[in-house]
């Protein structure tokens, strides 16, 4: 079984700041937050999910 999730973020005002005066655009923060959250659920994610199998099936 595979799932998959969603996640949308929207910029705060003093993230959208510091980008400007780091002349960061849009784009790119996107970009780059994009890339570090799925490397984090690609680190993550399996032990995660194995650590709700070992607890799904000791109580079974």
């Amino acid at each position: 079984m595979t799932c998959t999730n969603k996640v949308t973020s929207h910029p705060a005002t003093d993230s959208t700041a510091l980008n400007k005066v780091n002349g960061v655009t849009f784009e790119q923060a996107a970009a780059a937050r994009q890339a570090a959250s799925g490397n984090r659920c690609r680190r993550e994610i399996p032990d995660f999910a194995a650590g709700i199998e070992r607890h799904a099936l000791a109580r079974s």
